[in-house]
């Protein structure tokens, strides 16, 4: 027969374990089924065997390493990662990897993905272009693409809304 005493014991420890699990870290916003925020979120600007260079609207870019094989240039992709070595671009190895889907505008044939990787085709010798913004004029049927280079300028290339 279990005895008084334990009962209480065990009921205490109980009690202590949840009154602990309610006393987590304050300041922390973070939502346990989404998770925290990626570290960069921008466009794949070059692809190589292996590797990705991410650039964000900031200008911060990343070389990663252990990526996925379905992200392409143009795509917009979400990174998480914990160390990075410094140098411009810098070089990471992705923890994880989303890619930010881009459907396709009414009427439109391509998608966003698509016109930043034709626009980034004009800026192949630019070692980490940062686009900056992608609208499609339904009515031109033509994408601009905003694109931010080294020295600081700005550039729009606009993509024919064509396949």
């Amino acid at each position: 027969m279990i005895s008084l005493r334990r009962v209480w014991i065990g009921m205490a420890l109980l009690l202590l374990l949840a009154v602990g699990a309610g006393c987590q870290a304050q300041g922390s916003v973070e939502d346990p089924a989404v998770g925290p925020d990626p570290d960069i979120e921008g466009y794949v600007v070059k692809r190589e065997t292996g590797r990705m260079l991410v650039v964000a609207p900031d200008r911060e870019a990343i070389w990663f390493t252990s990526v996925p094989a379905k992200a392409r240039v143009g795509q917009m992709v979400q990174v998480w990662y914990s160390v990075s070595e410094e140098s411009y671009p810098a070089r990471a190895k992705a923890d994880r990897v989303t890619i930010v889907l881009s459907p396709k505008p009414s009427g439109a044939d391509l998608s966003a993905a698509d016109a930043v990787r034709e626009a980034l085709v004009a800026y192949e010798s630019v070692m980490a272009p940062a686009v900056q913004r992608v609208d499609y004029d339904a009515a031109a049927d033509i994408w601009d693409v905003r694109v931010q280079v080294e020295d600081g300028g700005e550039d729009v290339k606009q993509v024919k809304d064509e396949l």
